[in-house]
């Protein structure tokens, strides 16, 4: 689906795909915004804060997640929901490629 140069890298073997933005009609955020983080196998993302509320989609492989001190495995079709300043390092251990789709709410 994506080239191994689409996207921005935002840590080894980790890039980020901007899919799209718009308004927000959800009461206290005013913008939506849509992307992709490509995994390679062995990658891992970093430890930071969240930005801002957003709801994740595992669209495709599988990912190992430390959310706030939690292990949990996200499989493909999986949803799950990160609160601003939560916490979460993702983990590919697979041996194939796994993309989370995001969907940033932003106020």
């Amino acid at each position: 689906m994506y080239g191994p140069n689409d996207g921005k890298e935002v840590a080894p073997g980790v890039r980020q795909v901007d899919l799209g933005e718009g308004p927000a009609t959800i009461p206290g955020y005013k913008t939506v915004m849509l992307r992709d983080i490509v995994m390679q196998p062995n990658s891992k993302t970093t430890d930071r804060p969240m930005p801002n509320a957003m709801v994740c989609h595992m669209a495709d492989g599988e990912l190992e997640l430390l959310k706030d001190g939690k292990t949990i495995a996200a499989h493909r079709n999986q949803v799950w929901t990160c609160s601003k300043d939560s916490h979460e390092v993702a983990t590919n251990k697979t041996n194939r490629v796994a993309i989370m789709r995001i969907t940033d709410l932003m106020a």
